[in-house]
């Protein structure tokens, strides 16, 4: 993929916009709100009410693998992930201003005449603090939300950390939390892998 001085690949094909001078973005002079619709437009602060309109209609929940480093568990641990996506950039940067996340990506290359994409990935840590107060203003995405808080309740239980041993019990039931959440979203599970260390397990034979 060739990017431009501006551009700079990261690991999902995903791409962190910079400018020449080599800061995210946009220039290190610039204020961060001048460059939101906060600052331009002059809109009101993003609500939870907004939010959750906008998880709704241009993001997702579902998890993604995070290998715990720890040898003895053999093992990659589900870790919660919300993804929001929009052509407009600065509202993007407005939701990460007050709710958090982490870089504004621009979407890879697309077919010629299509509209650039961008992207904002919350973690784990953002989505406990965030679904709580979005949570009862979703509609489409309320089923994948429960889902999201039984997990968090699970993991705050087993008292999780990053490092800690995976026994065979827990995986069962992260890979329970895995089919319902892909479920959830619409996958077809015959094209979905547990991963499981070094191989990976089919959910569907």
């Amino acid at each position: 993929m060739a990017l431009g001085p501006r551009s700079k690949a990261v690991g999902d094909g995903w791409v962190r916009d910079r400018d020449f001078s080599g800061q995210v973005d946009g220039p290190a002079s610039e204020p961060a709100i001048g460059r939101t619709t906060l600052g331009v437009h002059g809109v009101t602060p993003v609500s939870p009410e907004y939010l959750a309109g906008f998880l709704d209609g241009e993001g997702s929940i579902t998890f993604a693998w995070h290998w715990n480093g720890n040898p003895k568990s053999r093992g990659r641990t589900p870790r919660l992930i919300i993804g929001l996506y929009n052509t407009f950039k600065p509202v993007l940067e407005d939701i990460k201003a007050q709710w958090g996340g982490g870089d504004v990506l621009k979407s890879p290359p697309n077919k010629l005449g299509k509209r650039t994409c961008w992207r904002l990935r919350l973690s784990q840590g953002q989505v406990a603090k965030i679904l709580p107060e979005v949570m009862p203003h979703l509609r489409i995405k309320r089923m994948q939300a429960e889902i999201a808080m039984e997990f968090l309740a699970f993991e705050a239980a087993r008292g999780a950390t990053s490092r800690r041993m995976i026994s065979p019990e827990v995986r069962a039931i992260h890979r329970d939390f895995a089919e319902r959440m892909w479920t959830a979203n619409g996958s077809d599970l015959r094209n979905k892998e547990f991963p499981a260390g070094p191989r990976r397990e089919r959910l569907v034979s």
